[in-house]
């Protein structure tokens, strides 16, 4: 997130992406610049998503520093939606 900040994105207007962070001031940073990031886990899609008004996302993000919840975090998703693109980071993932 803290890069995400940094980065030619912060730049571009009205953004079309929503993000979920468990940092309190990467979400306060973020929300300051008028991204749209929230305070929340998002491992569970079928809770974060309904609470944010997504019945569809175009492609899902999970950059977690757990490999264990990274990897149940895709299987999540990818239950979910089978066709969305899943881009994935972890540590040895």
């Amino acid at each position: 997130m803290a890069n995400m900040l940094n980065s030619p994105l912060s730049l571009v207007e009205n953004p079309s992406f929503i993000a979920f962070d468990l940092d309190p001031g990467c979400v306060n940073a973020a929300r300051a610049m008028g991204f749209p990031v929230y305070f929340a886990d998002a491992s569970r899609p079928d809770v974060i998503l309904e609470m944010v008004g997504v019945k569809s996302p175009k492609a899902v993000i999970v950059l977690y520093p757990d490999p264990d919840l990274a990897v149940s975090t895709v299987r999540s998703y990818r239950a979910m939606f089978e066709d969305v693109p899943i881009y994935a980071q972890s540590v040895d993932l």
